[in-house]
């Protein structure tokens, strides 16, 4: 008896494991093409992503699938490919109804007609409808894609998006990002007080040259301190795979700036040291210093006494009468 039980039991395990094994082997054999993977993620649900990424070699790219959840296991996916020559690629962007990340999933023809896995990437898109590119600089395929990050607002802990575009150069082998840059990036709240809102907007020159316009708009306790805007020269090399920043300037004076100054201002989630925002929102904060707003010099007065002894700093206490 006992042993017609171990083999009903037996039975029973290789049923269960010749049924779980049916799917991760068609996912396996989808993966091997772009078109068929594709075609799969459309036509599939509540399948485990797990043997995907075991089959492609690679970790998720994302903290979360686009469009398979614990909630709703019947969630669809929705797929693009993306067809390129010289270099022959596909790239395979799958999208699902939350809303929430976009995959890139990159695949290269190999000359023996293979097509080999060559990266994913996972972009985050929140509350905006998801966005992607192709254009050719001097050339070479570039994919654009825009994504959100979440700045956490105050207290209230409040995601509050913020935007980006991330180049890839799709005629290298690899697929990470080469260039980013904020389109439309807030800072709301800063232990400091001067706050500030980004967007830039690049200007290719050439296939690896650009120069990228930076606007930003400052802000002290609701306070307007007026728009800058800044100039930063992003080059690469031969020998290069990612662009870089070499040089900066602000663009009414045209006076140099320190690079690192530059990508400070870009970056909400970093904030640069007082002394440093002085001088680049210095013009509205100095309107302020000679204005009637009382509560608001009254912080500014309260913030300078933080700060190093600079000329900034100097002439924004000359301006409300002190030393």
């Amino acid at each position: 008896m006992a042993a017609m039980l171990q083999a009903l039991a037996a039975i029973l395990f290789a049923g269960i494991a010749v049924a779980q094994s049916v799917p991760q082997a068609e996912i396996a054999r989808a993966a091997k093409s772009p078109y068929d993977l594709a075609r799969y993620l459309e036509t599939h649900t509540d399948f485990d992503w797990a043997p995907l990424w075991q089959t492609l070699g690679s970790a998720s790219p994302a903290s979360v699938e686009p469009c398979v959840t614990a909630s709703d296991r019947q969630a669809r996916c929705s797929t693009e490919v993306i067809g390129l020559l010289n270099p022959d690629q596909a790239i395979v962007v799958v999208q699902g109804g939350l809303g929430l990340v976009e995959l890139y999933l990159r695949f290269l023809d190999e000359p023996e007609g293979a097509w080999k896995f060559a990266g994913a990437y996972g972009a985050s898109i929140k509350n905006r409808d998801p966005m992607h590119q192709v254009v050719r600089l001097g050339g070479r395929p570039i994919l654009k894609v825009a994504i959100q990050t979440p700045n956490f607002r105050g207290p209230s802990i409040v995601p509050e998006p913020n935007e980006k575009e991330v180049w890839f150069d799709l005629s290298a082998r690899d697929f990470e990002p080469v260039f980013s840059f904020p389109t439309d990036s807030d800072q709301d709240v800063n232990p400091d007080g001067i706050t500030r809102h980004v967007s830039a907007v690049p200007r290719v020159d050439g296939a690896d040259a650009i120069d990228l316009l930076l606007t930003v708009d400052f802000d002290f306790f609701g306070f307007q301190l007026g728009q800058e805007e800044f100039m930063g020269r992003y080059e690469r090399h031969a020998d290069e795979k990612d662009f870089s920043l070499r040089s900066a300037q602000v663009v009414a004076s045209r006076a140099a700036m320190p690079v690192q100054d530059f990508l400070d201002l870009s970056d909400i989630l970093f904030q640069p040291a007082a002394e440093r925002m002085l001088v680049y929102a210095l013009p509205g904060l100095k309107e302020l210093a000679g204005s009637k707003r009382s509560e608001a010099k009254e912080e500014l007065r309260l913030m300078l006494a933080k700060c190093k002894d600079t000329p900034e700093k100097r002439t924004l206490l000359a301006l409300m009468g002190e030393k």
